[in-house]
């Protein structure tokens, strides 16, 4: 397997027979489970944050995301101020201004579509978990051991999305991939997205391709009651429900794309190997330090491209501007269908982390591909390029 180093990704090939009753437990399963919300995003929808205010000292904004949480101490809102004006999500509106709440004044944007500002929270009860939102992008990262209680979690993964490929017909299950991407194109994503939540199962139904079975992407996560040890797993899964109304089998790819190994817009204060030195970029930096004897961790800072080797791997921190990550690499198993970013150590931020994948087709095939370029992935399933390297 060839050595690379920020995305990981997960694919599988399978033909998928005209649909009949009863014929997938699971997809049946997921498709009963009943949902009290809906919004639907489209791809022409456009955002900003805007400063609520709290409207007196009885009312608290603990509620609201700020961008990260750097502290171990801190509210999830920004350093533990209930009482400031904090960022939160509007809709553009191209009308006049809208009053949302009648109490706390008139913000220029309306609510968006449910699934955009929060969504159902996918990982295991008091294990980490993250957020599958509306426009198909995946936040609030803590499954990977950060949390409130340790390192600060990460907002999201530049480049992180699912795709799909049905009969030739390819897509980012986006709504906006030129924003959520570093190199793909607005037309590379869907037209719409409708959201649906109810925990633990998050439903994603984009906007159907003309003349293909109709799709649904689930997240959702172990919750069984009475049994701790199941509903504590600190995992979700994601499973594309492909419903094949027509008379002949179709052709689906379900791609999964994961860049876990760098940490954007984060950093590490830890001890230092060495001075910092001129490097390429942040994938340059990992390796360097996957290179390097006794580098546990690495801080690439963007504004004059410079590379910190460290000893140790400490909690990471919020910081614009810096890019940083443990050592570690990627390995394979055929047998079980998994890639695994191997970080070794017994530090709170390292451990191992797995995709596997799995399908009711008895003739899916299972593909995965390491890159430096996120975006080779994506053209590479749509080049029908897929292969194991």
């Amino acid at each position: 397997m060839a050595s690379t180093w920020i995305v990981l990704l997960v694919t599988l090939v399978a033909s998928v027979s005209p649909v009949r009753a009863g014929s997938s437990p699971l997809a049946t399963a997921l498709n009963s489970v009943p949902f009290l919300n809906k919004g639907t995003t489209q791809s022409s929808d456009s955002f900003h944050y805007e400063l609520i205010t709290p409207v007196g000292p009885g009312q608290k904004l603990i509620y609201l995301e700020a961008e990260n949480v750097s502290c171990v101490h801190c509210v999830w809102s920004d350093g533990g101020k209930y009482y400031v004006a904090h960022p939160y999500l509007f809709k553009d509106n191209a009308g006049p201004p809208v009053n949302n709440t009648g109490k706390a004044g008139v913000y220029k944007g309306t609510t968006p579509a449910s699934g955009m500002r929060s969504a159902v929270p996918l990982g295991g009860i008091g294990a980490g978990s993250m957020e599958l939102r509306g426009d198909g992008t995946l936040h609030e990262w803590i499954i990977h051991n950060a949390g409130p209680g340790g390192a600060a979690k990460i907002q999201s993964y530049q480049d992180a999305f699912f795709a799909m490929s049905i009969n030739g017909d390819k897509k980012a299950l986006l709504t906006h991939p030129h924003i959520a991407t570093t190199n793909l194109s607005s037309n590379d994503g869907v037209d719409f997205m409708t959201y649906q939540g109810s925990f633990p199962v998050s439903k994603l139904t984009p906007a159907p391709m003309q003349g293909q079975p109709e799709i649904s992407l689930f997240g959702y996560s172990a919750f069984k009651i009475n049994d701790r040890e199941t509903t504590s797993r600190p995992a979700a899964s994601f499973t594309l429900v492909v419903n094949n109304t027509q008379s002949v089998s179709a052709d689906v790819e379900y791609m999964f794309q994961i860049p876990l190994k760098i940490e954007s817009d984060q950093t590490r204060q830890g001890t230092p190997m060495t001075p910092p030195a001129p490097t390429s970029n942040s994938a340059a930096c990992a390796k360097k330090c996957f290179s390097t004897g006794g580098c546990q961790s690495w801080v690439f800072t963007n504004d004059g491209g410079m590379c910190q080797l460290q000893t140790d791997a400490p909690l990471n921190k919020y910081n614009a501007g810096t890019s940083t990550g443990v050592v570690s690499e990627f390995t394979v198993n055929n047998s079980t269908q998994c890639l695994t970013l191997v970080r070794p150590g017994k530090g709170p931020m390292q451990g191992d982390i797995s995709a596997c994948v799995s399908s009711d087709a008895t003739n899916a095939v299972f593909t995965y591909e390491t890159h430096d370029d996120p975006s080779a992935s994506f053209n590479n399933l749509k080049n029908n390029n897929n292969n194991n390297n």
